[in-house]
């Protein structure tokens, strides 16, 4: 793990909307899949947004 966890963890609930208690219960394999999932997700988002100026 990490020494970031914490600031992990949070910023997953933050981009997901989920509670402390949803993403507390998740395991390692599955918070791994979902941060990768958030950082395709933003440079998707970011690669859009590029395209528009």
């Amino acid at each position: 793990m990490p020494a970031n966890w914490r600031e992990l963890l949070a910023d997953l609930a933050w981009f997901y909307r989920w509670s402390p208690r949803e993403v507390g219960g998740l395991t390692i394999q599955e918070l791994v899949w979902w941060c990768e999932q958030a950082n395709r997700i933003r440079a998707e988002r970011q690669k859009e947004l590029a395209g528009r100026d």
